[in-house]
């Protein structure tokens, strides 16, 4: 059996809330887009998430006060055969 190489991309979306509470969620393998695509589109997002009031944190209930930092992750894993 060969060493087996895989390969997957992430976007790591960090999320604030009031009170210093933070998320982060993992998006893999997300659609391919340039820099200024995703900064449009994750605006968009952070506007919707405000405006609905689609999240709160979970301590004492804080309020979403917005995505802080959106990076991507590209991770490498390889399966060594030893035999």
């Amino acid at each position: 059996m060969a060493d087996v190489i895989a390969t997957s991309n992430e976007l790591k979306v960090e999320l604030a809330f009031a009170g210093g509470d933070t998320r982060t969620f993992r998006l893999k393998n997300p659609i391919e887009a340039t820099k200024p695509q995703w900064q449009e589109r994750l605006s968009e997002l952070n506007t919707l998430i405000l405006n609905k009031q689609l999240l709160i944190g979970d301590k004492a209930a804080g309020l979403f006060t917005g995505i802080y930092r959106v990076t991507t992750v590209a991770r490498q894993r390889i399966s060594v055969d030893i035999s």
